[in-house]
């Protein structure tokens, strides 16, 4: 073998070498996916570019204008105008890059991408003293949907009614109890703030449908994913060892709570690749474990047992959920690199979560929501308060823009976080509590219809992209629900773009038959 590559040279004259075969195969996967990624990521780039140099101009745009109009005209000379799917995939990117960390009031530093992301997620009341109190994201999702609908309308098919079903039936209930609310006397200005991000779920549930037409939409959106999250790592690594001297000491987590949802898809992206696809080369094995461990590093370290539980839930359910997969087949599958990783990682996971309690203790408070020492947490609390707001009003709920009844007294954190009586951490008694019925029938239609849709596409095939896209949708959904119940998963924009992006391919995935 070694002498079928004797005479493969790199470079001319003097300075030209022989390769083994391995390397030589290293470094051809290596540059292709260099190429391709620059293909794919020069957009984002220009975007990273442009924003970069708002704050640099104490919030100018004018910088940012001129390079996106000079990228826009050396776009339309080359390719012509661009596609509503470029648009939507260059929007998708720049939430999980430049999204505000959400929750943390207690971590000292500010990331450059905080600082590029104030001028597209805060409100443009805010960021640019323009009296709207919509973000430039979600203008330019909304008005992305409506460019859609005018340019393709959606017929009556079954898949088009289930996703216009799962998009629309919490932000219809949240406006019917914003109603109600506002007759009882709440306070409009408040409901307004306790529903205003489900439109966005609505909104990239439709946009991923729409983009999910295509299957290489499909793959940029997936590749989106797993270039955010690595970015997402590589920015808690250098928190971890550079702001914070690799010692985490009174902070809580080094990233935000939800970019743990991003982290936990990519690793199950990487980690499930060899049970889908037994056929990988061992290169592609090592780069796919490679990435893995880089992830795995600072998801441990932002210590989200909600994502953990999410994670945790996805791995045990996988044998269900494929289509007659034995634990003979995932053994031979998951290759030599990948599996000691994902032990060892889960490893790492229990020793950190039990380094300060004992595994039983630690079990208890998880199941029981216990502080510890016998007294109740803060979310225990919480949920307590929230049962008693289903008692006063239980068939309609207690309307939006009004706080939660207060039985048991919460301790006041509203130096960080002022809205801490009438947005709670468990969104599932959130919406019970505030939309009574309703809101649990809404929230029981989206999950079940998109789970649904995903198990089918999980059990179409044994193998294969589609269902390795089908496991990953509903893997994903299922974190965001756990997400929903323990940590604010239906008032965070990323963390509803996610699910909702997860929903629209595998929707569209379910009908599509092949």
């Amino acid at each position: 073998m070694r002498e079928k590559y004797a005479d493969r040279k790199w470079g001319q004259g003097r300075y030209s070498y022989s390769v083994s075969p391995r390397v030589y195969e290293l470094i051809k996967v290596v540059m292709i996916q260099v190429r391709h990624s620059f293909k794919v990521l020069l957009p984002y780039a220009v975007l990273s570019l442009g924003l970069l140099t708002i704050p640099f101009l104490q919030g100018n745009p004018i910088g940012a204008l001129a390079i996106f109009g000079i990228y826009l005209i050396v776009r339309l000379f080359r390719y012509g105008l661009p596609s509503l799917d470029h648009v939507a995939l260059l929007l998708l990117a720049s939430i999980f890059v430049f999204d505000i960390p959400s929750g943390r009031p207690y971590n000292d530093y500010t990331a450059i991408t905080e600082s590029i992301g104030y001028f597209l997620f805060s409100g443009l009341s805010k960021a640019y003293s323009i009296p709207i109190p919509l973000t430039m994201f979600e203008i330019a999702s909304f008005t992305l949907v409506l460019g859609i609908l005018f340019r393709y309308r959606l017929l009556q098919t079954r898949a088009n009614v289930t996703i216009l079903v799962i998009a629309l039936s919490l932000p219809i209930v949240a406006g019917f109890s914003l109603a109600l609310g506002v007759l009882r006397g709440n306070d409009l200005g408040l409901g307004i703030t306790q529903t205003r991000l489900l439109p966005t779920f609505t909104a990239w549930c439709l946009i991923s449908y729409f983009l999910a037409r295509r299957p290489e939409n499909i793959r940029h959106m997936f590749r989106i994913v797993l270039y955010g999250a690595l970015w997402k790592a590589t920015m808690g690594i250098y928190v971890y060892f550079v702001v914070y001297g690799a010692t985490l000491g009174p902070f809580e987590y080094l990233i935000d709570h939800l970019s743990s949802l991003l982290l936990a898809t990519a690793l199950l992206m990487l980690v499930t690749r060899p049970i889908f696809f037994p056929n990988l080369s061992k290169t592609q094995l090592i780069l796919s474990a490679l990435m893995f461990v880089w992830i795995a590093i600072p998801y441990v370290l932002n210590d989200r047992r909600a994502s953990f539980l999410g994670l945790g839930l996805a791995l045990v359910l996988l044998p269900l959920v494929v289509h007659r997969l034995t634990l003979f087949d995932l053994r031979r599958r998951f290759g030599y690199f990948l599996l000691p990783a994902a032990l060892l990682a889960l490893a790492g996971i229990a020793l950190f979560i039990a380094a300060s309690s004992d595994l039983r203790m630690m079990l208890q408070n998880v199941l029981s929501g216990s502080g510890g020492d016998n007294q109740p947490s803060y979310r225990a609390l919480e949920d307590y308060n929230l049962l008693h707001g289903v008692q006063f009003s239980p068939f309609l709920g207690l309307g939006f823009g009004s706080r939660y009844p207060i039985m048991v007294y919460l301790p006041d954190i509203s130096g960080v976080f002022e809205l801490f009586d009438a947005i709670p951490h468990n969104q599932v008694l959130y919406l019970w509590t505030f939309c009574g019925p309703l809101g649990m029938t809404a929230l029981g239609l989206v999950m079940s219809l998109s789970i649904q849709a995903a198990v089918r596409v999980c059990r179409q095939q044994a193998l294969g992209l589609r269902p390795y896209l089908g496991f990953l949708c509903f893997a994903t959904i299922v974190g965001w629900f756990v997400y929903i119940f323990f940590d604010m998963g239906l008032l965070t924009t990323s963390a509803l773009v996610l699910a909702g992006s997860f929903i629209g391919i595998v929707v569209a995935l379910d009908s599509r038959e092949e």
